[in-house]
């Protein structure tokens, strides 16, 4: 019997809301936690947060004779849990019955260690029993739109959350009426100084935040936090157990360092942003030709499984419903049917992302992982240009990639 791998279904939108929203929020669902497969819960936030967030994420539905679990498909973090214990073990030369049935290749175990799966850390709710809310709309729907990566110095990583790009203030707001304890932008916040924050920021705080290596946040990252919880935090009432010092800072200084943060990602967003106007010009100038019978064969046959498409859009969700991997029959009707060169723009993108180290729009791809090679992009390019070709050199998208070019 297979290993049960479900990945990637859980809506971010809604399950970065539990983690982001302290007890105000949190403690209203409290006796809602129940197990997702044995009813329906009341609420879209507790559906799609519960194989994230909630404490009973790590609860599966089944037990294999070999040992490994079964999952529904919002226990994201417990399927990629289980998949790490046994690469672990893996590595160690530990003996794991479950490894037999694994479907992941042993080199892709082996990196593991140095490129871990996603939703690894995702913390359980409520973080903190005492938390006040941490964001502002305007903050909150600013991350869920472009999540922030990480950087350290010169060297960027792109976002490992899925974005959720074009939502609204409203649209979130409208998610559930406990949404609603979310604070607008203040006036204050939007009088903040850039100029004085970028200095107090210099002074105060760039040698842990100057990159996100020490802290995970840096200037860019602060931007999802309103001032009311910068205040509070730097001065040391928001949260027990932590690990970064006490700043005695004033209020002012809060909407300063506000002000300085929101202007630090908006001047990462138009850089980024034109940057990825760049890449349909880069399509533009890849050229056409025949595409080696290897090289189509892996294209229909693993590049969609070793690149880790399947793992979304082979599965039912969202991404699916938009590009169906789930077979080649699917794949054609896609390319055939949809402007295939939007796939080398996604693709392309993400290396973006990865440079600036915060999500576009539109969101590159893969969604959670790392940017594909370069030379991998150029390839698919190019017989994207060249018709789609599938592997009897048939042209599945050359109609209509004629007539866009046109």
């Amino acid at each position: 019997m297979p290993f049960l791998i479900t990945y990637l279904s859980c809506m971010w939108v809604r399950c970065v809301l539990v983690s982001l929203l302290g007890a105000t929020f949190l403690l209203s669902f409290n006796g809602y936690a129940l197990e997702l497969d044995n009813r329906t819960y009341k609420t879209a936030i507790e559906q799609e947060c519960h194989g994230c967030h909630f404490d009973n994420r790590m609860k599966p539905v089944g037990t294999l004779p070999n040992g490994s679990r079964k999952w529904t498909d919002q226990k994201c973090v417990a399927c990629h849990t289980e998949i790490d214990e046994i690469a672990y073990n893996y590595r160690n030369k530990i003996s794991d019955p479950r490894y037999v049935a694994l479907p992941v290749k042993d080199k892709r175990l082996e990196s593991m260690e140095k490129y871990p799966l996603s939703y690894l850390h995702a913390p359980i709710w409520p973080m903190f029993e005492k938390q006040t809310v941490r964001v502002n709309r305007k903050t909150l729907v600013k991350f869920l739109n472009a999540p922030h990566g990480t950087c350290d110095g010169n060297s960027c990583n792109a976002p490992k959350m899925m974005a959720y790009t074009n939502i609204s203030e409203d649209e979130v707001i409208a998610i559930n009426e406990h949404l609603g304890a979310i604070p607008n932008e203040s006036d204050l916040e939007v009088k903040g100084s850039i100029k004085k924050g970028e200095a107090l920021f210099k002074q105060s705080c760039s040698m842990c935040h100057g990159n996100s290596q020490l802290s995970g946040y840096n200037a860019n990252a602060m931007s999802l936090f309103s001032a009311d919880w910068i205040h509070q935090y730097a001065n040391g009432k928001a949260v027990e157990g932590r690990s970064m010092p006490k700043l005695p800072i004033s209020r002012r200084d809060a909407h300063d360092l506000y002000a300085y943060f929101q202007h630090s990602r908006s001047e990462n967003e138009e850089a980024l942003a034109k940057a990825v106007s760049q890449v349909s010009a880069d399509f533009e100038q890849l050229p056409t030709g025949s595409i080696p019978p290897k090289a189509l064969n892996y294209i229909w046959n693993r590049l969609w499984r070793d690149t880790g498409c399947v793992h979304c859009h082979g599965i039912e969700g969202r991404a699916k419903e938009v590009f169906n991997m789930a077979g080649k029959e699917h794949i054609e009707q896609w390319l055939s049917e949809n402007d295939p060169s939007i796939l080398y723009q996604r693709l392309a993108i993400r290396e973006k992302e990865k440079e600036f180290g915060m999500g576009a729009t539109p969101a590159g791809m893969p969604a959670t992982g790392r940017p594909l090679p370069k030379p991998l992009i150029k390839l698919l390019g190019i017989w994207i240009k060249s018709g789609c070709p599938n592997e009897k050199n048939e042209n599945i998208c050359k109609e209509k990639w004629n007539h866009h070019a046109q």
